[in-house]
C-alpha cells in the first residue's frame, strides 16, 4: 500500500485498538496486520502517545477529574456569570469550547468569553484549551484577537476553565467581502492585512494551523481579524507533545496543507499556514476553492487536497491570469520549500503586485511540472515509457536550438529533424498516455496542454515560427489522441500554414503534419478528407528519398486503417506490407512499430475471413507489447480489444468477455470520461450480453455507448452508425419492432451520409432493418431493404462471399412473405447449397443454416396453401426433417 493508504490503514487499526486491553489487543493486532511487524509497531506507536498522561499540565489530570469536568449542567442554561464577567448570550461554539459575549466589569467592556464546552471534557481538551490561552497572551497585533485574562469558574459541578477575550463585532470574511462588493484590490489588501496577523504569530512562536475564512472576521474598520488558535501550535514544540488520537487531522480539509494530511507533525511549520493564506486568496479572488471536495468522502477529499494539483486562478478567471496567479500557486505549493518561506514574504509579493512592482514568484518551469506529475502517477510513467512528458517538454528546447543555429544551415537541418524525431517519438508514446484518473482531476497532460496553447495564441513564439510550427504539431497530436478533434485540428492546420509560409518547413516537416491532419479528419470521420491528406503525406515523404522512412510507414499505417474501414482489405494490406518493407533495412524491426503493424493486418485477415490467421497475428503482438512493458497501457488494451473481438466473431465469449472487461478498466483509468475508445468497448460488450441471449443488457451496453459518441461527437458522427445498428438488433430480438426500426434507420442515414449512399458499410443495417420488417409483416419493405443489401454485397464482395449469401437468405424469404415462390425458392435452396459446402462451419454459419432451412419451410407452407394443385406436401415434409 502507498503512504496516504498505509496511514489511513493505521488510524483505522487504531480507532478499533485503543478500546481493547492486553491479549485482546494483541490478537486484534496481529490478525488485522498479516504479520505485517511494522505497522503493528506503528500502531502500538500511537497507543502509546495515548495512553500517555505527560503533558503541558504540571499536573498529570487524574480520570476522575476527567469525569467530573465532563459532566454537563443539568439544566443546560447558560450561566449568568462567569468571575468578573455577566454573561449575555451564546455567540458560537466549537469542536471543544463554547463562546459567550460577556460585558467584563472592571474595566467595562464587552469580551468573548470561551468556556470548554460541557460533556467534551478530556485531557487533551484541556491541554489544547489552556496552549490557546497561552499562545494568545504572547501576541499583541491589531489582525489578532486578543486575550484579556485566563482563569476558572465554578459551575456547581467543579472549576472549569475560561478565558476572556477581544470582542471582534465584525462580519465573517467571505460575507464581508460579498456586502461590499470588494474588487480584486480590495481583497488583495485584505489578505495582505492577515499576512501581517501570521507573520505577527509566527515572530511569537505561534503557528495557526487552522487558518480559514470562517475564523476570520472583519471589524467597522476593514480590519481582518485572526481567530480561534485552538489548534495552535507552538513553533518549538515538540511535535508528539499534541499528537492527537491517530494522528487526527486538525484543522479543515479544504485549507489544509498536503504534511498536515500526512499526519507528519515534524513536517508541519510557519509555511503549512502560508499554504492556508494561500487557499484563502484564492478563495477570495475566485469565488471558488481550489479544489471541489462536494462530491467525494472524507478519504477522497484527503487525497485530493494531497495529491491533485488545482487549476490556476487564470483559468476560472482569465482577468487573474499573470501575477495573482503566480504569487497565489507560490502559496499553495505542495512542496513547502517552494512556497513562500514567511508570510511576510507573500505580503511584500501582494504590495509589489498592487504597486505596479515585479513580483520575486515565478511560475513554476515546465520541467518542475513534469517531474512532480512524474512522482505523482509513477505507474502511470511506467505505463507510458516515462519519457512522454519530458519530451514534450524538451521538445521547444530542441526547436529553439534549431531555430538559433538556423543560419547554419547543416546543422538546422540536423537540429529539426531532431526536433521531428521527438514528435514523432511522442505520438508513439501517446498510446500508453493516461490523460485523466476519472474522479481525481489531477494536473493531467490536457492541463499542461491547455496551458501551451494559451501562451501560444498570446504570441509568446510569434517570433519563432519554425518553434511554433512544431510544438503546434506536436500539441495538435497530442489532442487528437485525447479525442479532443476541434482544438487539435486548429493546432494542426495552424502548423501546416506555418511550414508553408513563414517557417518555410522541409517536405519531411510538411508531411508529418498532414500525416496528423489525416489522423484528426479520421477521427472525425470524414474518410474522404482523411484519405487525401494522407495519400499526400505519403507522396511528400517518398521525395525525400528515404530520409524519414519511420514518417512514410507511419502515413502508409494511417491509410491502411483508412482502406479496412472502407472495407478495402487489398489495399489495406498491400499498404501495411509496404510499410514494413521501409523498415526493413533498420538493424532490428522496432517491436513497438512490429506489433501495431501485427495489430493492423490481423483486422485485414479478420475481416477477409482468415481468422486463424488473424488470431495468430493478435496473439504474437500481445506477446511483443506484454514482453516490453508490464504495466497496462492503452496500445497494449487497443491489442487486448481486437482479440476479443476475433473470440467474438467466434463466438468463444468466455474468452472475449475477460479481455473487454480489462480493456475497459484500463481505458476507464486512462482516458477522459466519453472518450469514444470507452464507448467501442461498451459497444462489443453488448454484442457479448447478445451472443449470451441477455437482449435488455446488451441494450445497455449500446445505449452507454451511444451516449458517450453523442458526448464526444455530436449525434451525426460515423462512428455512431454501428452501435445504433446494434441497439435496433437488441430491440428487435426484444420484440419492439417500432424502437428498433427506429435506431437502425438512424444508424442507415449516418452511414450513407457518412460513406456514400450505396456504399458497403451501409449494407448490414439495411440486412438487419430488412429482417425487423420481416418479423412487423411488414414484407414489401423487408423486400425492399434486403434487396438493396444483397445488391451491394454482390458488387462489392462478389455473390459468394459470406454477407452476399446470408443476404440472398434474407430477400428469398422476403419474396416468399410477397408470393413470389418462384424466385423465393431459387434463392433459398441456392443458399441451402452454398452453406452446406462451407468446410468446418462456425457456430454462426450452422445458426444461418438453420434459419435458412426454417424459412424454407415456411415458404412451402406459404406456396402450398396459396396453390394447392402445386402440391408442395412433400417439399414440406423434406425440408421439415432435414431442418434442426
Amino acid at each position: 500500500m502507498n503512504e496516504t493508504e498505509r496511514f489511513r490503514r493505521v488510524a483505522e487499526l487504531f480507532e478499533t485498538a485503543r478500546s481493547m486491553r492486553g491479549h485482546e489487543r494483541t490478537s486484534f493486532l496481529e490478525d488485522k496486520c498479516n504479520g505485517d511487524d511494522g505497522l503493528i509497531a506503528e500502531v502500538h506507536r500511537l497507543l502509546g502517545h495515548h495512553e500517555s498522561r505527560h503533558g503541558l499540565l504540571e499536573e498529570p489530570i487524574t480520570p476522575a477529574a476527567v469525569e467530573l469536568l465532563s459532566k454537563p449542567r443539568e439544566d443546560g442554561a447558560i450561566p449568568e456569570t462567569i468571575g468578573q464577567y455577566d454573561v449575555h448570550r451564546l455567540i458560537g461554539a466549537g469542536g471543544m469550547g463554547a463562546v459567550y459575549l460577556a460585558e467584563q466589569r472592571n474595566p467595562k467592556r464587552m469580551v468573548a468569553l470561551k468556556v470548554i464546552r460541557p460533556g467534551v471534557i478530556s485531557s487533551d481538551a484541556l491541554r489544547r484549551f489552556e496552549l490557546e490561552a497561552s499562545m494568545l497572551g504572547r501576541l499583541q497585533h491589531a489582525g489578532i484577537a486578543q486575550i484579556y485574562e485566563a482563569g476558572t469558574y465554578n459551575d456547581g459541578v467543579g472549576d472549569r476553565p475560561y478565558f476572556a477575550m477581544e470582542y471582534v463585532d465584525g462580519v465573517p470574511l467571505l460575507k464581508y467581502t460579498e456586502l461590499h462588493g470588494l474588487d480584486t484590490r480590495a481583497r488583495l489588501e485584505l489578505v495582505a492585512k492577515m499576512c501581517d496577523a501570521v507573520q505577527h504569530a509566527h515572530q511569537h512562536g505561534v503557528i495557526h494551523r487552522d487558518l480559514k475564512p470562517g475564523n476570520i472576521l472583519v471589524d467597522g474598520s476593514g480590519q481582518p481579524k485572526v481567530l480561534d488558535f485552538g489548534v495552535a501550535r507552538s513553533v518549538d514544540e515538540d511535535s508528539h507533545t499534541l499528537a492527537t488520537q491517530a494522528g487526527a487531522l486538525l484543522g479543515t480539509i479544504g485549507y489544509m496543507s498536503p504534511e498536515q494530511i500526512d499526519g507528519k507533525h515534524d513536517d508541519v511549520d510557519t509555511r503549512t499556514d502560508i499554504h492556508a493564506l494561500g487557499v484563502i486568496m484564492y478563495e477570495l479572488l475566485s469565488g471558488r476553492m481550489p479544489y471541489d471536495l462536494s462530491d467525494t468522502t472524507m478519504t477522497g477529499a484527503l487525497q485530493r487536497v494531497r495529491e491533485n494539483v488545482p487549476t490556476m486562478l487564470g483559468k476560472v478567471n482569465p482577468a487573474l491570469r499573470g501575477d495573482i496567479e503566480t504569487i497565489c500557486a507560490k502559496a499553495i505549493e505542495k512542496d513547502k520549500s517552494r512556497r513562500y518561506q514567511s508570510a511576510s514574504d507573500l505580503r511584500d509579493d501582494i504590495h509589489r503586485f498592487l504597486q505596479n512592482e515585479p513580483i520575486t514568484a515565478r511560475p513554476a518551469s515546465t520541467m518542475y511540472q513534469l517531474q512532480k506529475l512524474a512522482q505523482r502517477n509513477k505507474a502511470l510513467f511506467v505505463a507510458a515509457g516515462v519519457a512522454l512528458f519530458a519530451l514534450v517538454g524538451t521538445l521547444v528546447a530542441v526547436s529553439i536550438a534549431a531555430y538559433e543555429i538556423s543560419r547554419q544551415r547543416d546543422e538546422a537541418v540536423a537540429a529539426m529533424n531532431d526536433a521531428n524525431g521527438a514528435t514523432r517519438f511522442l505520438s508513439d508514446v501517446l498510446m500508453s498516455l493516461d490523460p485523466r484518473q476519472r474522479g481525481k482531476p489531477e494536473v493531467a497532460l490536457t492541463d499542461f496542454l491547455d496551458d501551451v496553447t494559451e501562451r501560444l495564441d498570446a504570441g509568446q513564439l510569434e517570433d519563432q515560427p519554425r518553434v511554433e510550427a512544431v510544438v503546434r504539431e506536436t500539441v495538435g497530436t497530442a489532442y487528437r489522441e485525447l479525442g479532443l478533434l476541434d482544438v487539435s485540428q486548429t493546432h494542426l492546420e495552424r502548423s501546416l500554414e506555418l511550414y508553408e509560409t513563414v517557417a518555410k518547413g522541409t517536405p519531411a516537416q510538411r508531411a508529418t503534419v498532414l500525416c496528423s491532419l489525416g489522423g484528426m479528419w479520421a477521427r472525425k470521420g470524414n474518410l474522404e478528407r482523411a484519405e487525401k491528406l494522407l495519400a499526400e503525406s505519403i507522396s511528400l515523404f517518398e521525395t525525400v528519398h528515404g530520409e524519414d522512412r519511420y514518417g512514410a510507414a507511419g502515413a502508409m499505417h494511417s491509410l491502411a486503417s483508412i482502406r479496412l474501414e472502407q472495407r478495402e482489405l487489398d489495399e489495406a494490406e498491400s499498404l501495411l506490407h509496404q510499410a514494413i518493407e521501409l523498415r526493413r533495412d533498420e538493424p532490428q524491426l522496432h517491436p513497438e512499430f512490429l506489433a501495431r503493424t501485427l495489430t493492423s493486418l490481423a483486422a485485414v485477415m479478420r475481416r477477409s475471413g482468415r481468422s486463424e490467421e488473424a488470431k495468430g497475428a493478435y496473439e504474437e503482438a500481445l506477446a511483443i507489447q506484454r514482453s516490453l512493458h508490464r504495466e497496462p497501457r492503452l496500445d497494449i488494451a487497443q491489442t487486448m480489444n481486437n482479440l476479443a473481438i476475433l473470440y467474438m466473431y467466434e463466438e468463444d465469449v468466455d474468452a472475449a468477455q475477460p479481455l473487454l472487461e480489462e480493456v475497459l478498466a484500463i481505458r476507464q483509468a486512462f482516458l477522459p470520461e466519453n472518450h469514444p475508445d470507452i464507448a467501442r468497448v461498451y459497444n462489443s460488450l453488448g454484442g457479448i450480453y447478445s451472443i449470451r441471449g441477455n437482449a435488455e443488457k446488451a441494450e445497455e451496453m449500446y445505449l452507454k455507448a451511444v451516449a458517450m459518441y453523442v458526448a464526444a461527437y455530436g449525434e451525426e458522427h460515423a462512428s455512431l452508425g454501428t452501435p445504433y445498428m446494434n441497439l435496433g438488433v437488441s430491440q428487435r430480438v426484444q420484440g419492439r419492432y417500432t424502437d428498433a426500426v427506429r435506431s437502425l434507420e438512424h444508424a442507415i442515414a449516418i452511414k450513407r451520409a457518412s460513406y456514400g449512399e450505396q456504399h458497403i458499410q451501409v449494407a448490414p443495417s439495411l440486412l438487419h432493418l430488412a429482417q425487423t420488417y420481416i418479423l412487423a409483416n411488414e414484407s414489401t419493405l423487408a423486400y425492399e431493404c434486403a434487396l438493396e443489401a444483397h445488391e451491394i454485397f454482390c458488387r462489392e464482395e462478389g455473390e459468394s462471399s459470406s454477407q452476399s449469401v446470408v443476404a440472398a437468405s434474407v430477400l428469398g424469404y422476403s419474396l416468399a412473405l410477397t408470393g413470389e415462390f418462384d424466385k423465393a425458392e431459387e434463392l433459398l435452396l441456392m443458399v441451402d447449397t452454398a452453406m452446406n459446402a462451407v468446410e468446418n462451419p462456425s457456430a454462426r454459419v450452422l445458426r444461418a443454416m438453420a434459419r435458412n432451412r426454417e424459412w424454407i419451410v415456411d415458404m412451402y407452407e406459404r406456396w402450398n396453401n396459396a396453390d394447392p394443385i402445386g402440391n408442395h406436401l412433400q417439399d414440406i415434409e423434406k425440408w421439415r426433417v432435414s431442418s434442426p
